[in-house]
C-alpha cells in the first residue's frame, strides 16, 4: 500500500501539466485548442537562443507568460515565423538579453513582454505585428534601435519608457533610442505623442 501511495504522488505533477510537454526537457508547453502548442517554460541554459517552430512534431504558435522570465544566460534570441502571439511578462527580467529578432508570424506582444530587459539594445520588428502592449519595453534602457511597422495600429501605456526619480516617481521615454517607421504611420503617431525620438525607414 505505501508502495502505491508513492507512485501516486510522484504522478500527480505530470497530471497537472496537462498535456505539456515532459518535465525536465528544455521547453515545457501546453497544447491549444487548435492543435498548436504554447512554450509555458524554457529549462535551457543558452546564450544564443532560436526557439523552435516545432516541439514534438506540434507548431509553436504562442510564448506564454513569463515563459523566459528570468533566463539571465540568454544573450540573444530569435522567435521564429510560427509564433504569432507574445505573452505577458514572457521575457521579464533577461538581464543579459540584447538581441531580438522577432519572426514574420507575430502579431502581437504583450504587456510587460520585455519589461526589465536593461542591456536589450536592439528588436527588429517584422511588418505583420499590430499590437504592442502596455510597458512592452519598460525599463529596456539601453535599448537604441528599434523598427516598428505600418502595420501596427496599437501601442501601450509606457512601452517605450523608463522610471525616473526626482520630486516623485514618473515615466519618460527611453533616452538615446530612435525608432525607425513609415510617415504617417500609427507609429509616427505615437511617438509624436510621446515624445519619442523617430526617422522615416527607407
Amino acid at each position: 500500500m505505501k508502495k502505491t501511495l508513492f507512485i501516486c504522488f510522484l504522478l500527480i505533477p505530470a497530471l497537472a501539466l496537462g498535456g505539456c510537454g515532459l518535465f525536465g526537457r528544455e521547453y515545457a508547453y501546453r497544447k491549444l485548442s487548435d492543435g498548436t502548442v504554447e512554450i509555458t517554460k524554457y529549462n535551457g541554459k543558452a546564450e544564443v537562443l532560436e526557439i523552435p517552430s516545432q516541439l514534438d512534431g506540434k507548431t509553436v504558435t504562442s510564448i506564454g507568460t513569463y515563459a523566459f522570465s528570468d533566463c539571465n544566460s540568454l544573450r540573444s534570441v530569435t522567435i521564429p515565423g510560427s509564433v504569432k502571439n507574445i505573452g505577458e511578462l514572457a521575457f521579464l527580467f533577461c538581464g543579459n538579453l540584447t538581441t531580438v529578432t522577432l519572426g514574420k508570424g507575430v502579431t502581437k506582444i504583450g504587456d510587460s513582454a520585455f519589461s526589465n530587459c536593461r542591456v536589450l539594445t536592439s528588436v527588429t520588428i517584422p511588418d505583420g505585428v499590430t499590437d504592442i502592449g502596455d510597458y512592452a519595453f519598460y525599463i529596456c534602457e539601453m535599448l537604441t534601435s528599434i523598427s516598428l511597422p505600418y502595420s501596427v495600429r496599437h501601442i501601450g501605456k509606457d512601452a517605450f519608457s523608463v522610471q525616473k526619480t526626482g520630486s516623485g516617481s514618473f515615466t519618460a521615454p527611453i533616452e538615446g533610442l530612435t525608432v525607425s517607421l513609415q510617415e504617417d504611420s500609427y507609429a509616427e503617431q505615437y511617438c509624436r505623442e510621446n515624445g519619442i525620438k523617430y526617422v522615416y525607414s527607407d
